[in-house]
């Protein structure tokens, strides 16, 4: 488990993120066919075809209502389909909320390193890479006939609404879609989602076929610049333990963790029926 302590400059970073990642996630879950159910400061959003996105991400609030927004959350929760998943964020209090999930026997599923980059340091350069070209992609039709890099074929209601959003916030001017081809075929994906002046990149994937050739680090030094060229004035992503490196490599730095936190429909069910 990581410490729970965050420096100001990490605590601001790790607001602007989770100010993507609500923005970015309310979207998808909307675009799948689910919805948003507000109370008292408290947002849960769902999906109806996937249970990651039912979830809660806490905002800051002060340590005497950190019991009673959990219980708003647990009681959101249980309205929506399927279970609750919670991902509790820098700038909320972790250790107060691990101390009320373990209260009802509910235990951190991992912890996901989260990190910054300032778009005002200079970006390096791309180095070529033979056969392959990385360039913005507003239409999403290539993607009904090749794989999805990240997402997949679309063969799930969940991968199709995922991939559909894509061009839609591209669309909206909200995102832009990079994409590394060899020819006509898809190898590499990289979303770059603003918001409030930072630009959160998801969904970075490369084909199998196709790793170990530098493509996810030339996706991602396109995405920084594009970040920048977009009006952004930093890019932040949660990446998993493994990637750490390679976000490092392009100048990316650790700005705390993330805990994930996931209730099953049944047990979410009884929590609130013993509290209420």
């Amino acid at each position: 488990m990581p410490a729970f302590h965050h420096s100001p400059e990490q605590l601001q970073q790790g607001k602007r993120y989770e100010a993507c990642f609500r923005a970015y996630g309310r979207g998808l879950a909307i675009q799948a066919g689910g919805n948003v159910l507000k109370e008292g400061g408290v947002e849960v959003y769902a999906s109806p075809t996937q249970n990651v996105f039912n979830a809660h991400l806490p905002r800051p609030c002060p340590a005497y209502r950190t019991r009673e927004v959990f219980h708003t959350t647990l009681r959101l929760g249980e309205q929506q389909p399927s279970g609750l998943g919670i991902l509790v964020g820098p700038s909320a209090r972790q250790e107060e909320w691990a101390a009320l999930l373990k209260e009802q026997g509910i235990r951190c599923g991992y912890w996901v390193p989260f990190m910054h980059r300032d778009l005002a340091i200079p970006i390096a350069k791309s180095p070529v890479i033979n056969r392959i070209h990385i360039t913005t992609l507003s239409e999403i039709s290539v993607f009904w006939e090749h794989p999805h890099p990240y997402i997949g074929k679309p063969t799930t209601p969940q991968r199709q609404a995922e991939i559909t959003y894509g061009g839609e916030l591209v669309k909206k001017g909200r995102a832009q879609q990079l994409v590394a081809f060899e020819g006509e075929k898809p190898v590499g994906f990289a979303l770059i989602f603003l918001h409030r002046r930072a630009a959160a990149v998801y969904n970075v994937g490369v084909l199998e076929a196709y790793r170990k050739r530098g493509i996810g680090r030339n996706l991602m030094l396109a995405s920084l610049r594009e970040a920048r060229r977009m009006g952004a004035d930093c890019a932040v992503l949660s990446a998993a333990s493994k990637a750490v490196p390679v976000y490092e490599r392009v100048g990316f730095t650790s700005a705390g963790h993330y805990g994930s936190y996931y209730i099953g429909r049944t047990r979410l069910e009884r929590i609130v029926h013993e509290l209420d």
